[in-house]
């Protein structure tokens, strides 16, 4: 076997060998209902929401003409990169300064 290494280094020898330092998994030697319990506890399934449980809709205050300056102007200076919508802190800047209630608008 020994033989086989420098024509084959990644055969038969180097598969005993690792296969030796692989550690068995911790459940491989519990029983079938231990798994399963422990699974449980450490994964419950969820319960389908009831209406009831859910918080009620919560009612916002409009944006104001100042909230949104302040928005578009820390974009704009973060130079942050665009969201999924492409639209960069420039594009906001530039929109905001040609028409400022349209992206209050927009927001609300």
């Amino acid at each position: 076997m020994l033989e086989t290494i420098d024509v084959d280094p990644w055969g038969k020898p180097y598969k005993l060998v690792t296969r030796k330092l692989q550690v068995p998994s911790a459940t491989a030697n519990m029983d079938h209902e231990d798994v399963l319990k422990i699974t449980d506890t450490l994964f419950p399934s969820r319960l389908p929401a009831d209406a009831q449980m859910l918080p009620a809709e919560a009612e916002f205050p409009p944006f104001t003409v100042e909230e949104v300056d302040k928005a578009v102007h820390r974009a704009q200076r973060k130079s942050m990169a665009p969201g999924l919508d492409c639209i960069t802190g420039r594009i906001l800047r530039v929109v905001h300064q040609l028409r400022p209630t349209m992206l209050v608008g927009l927001y609300n």
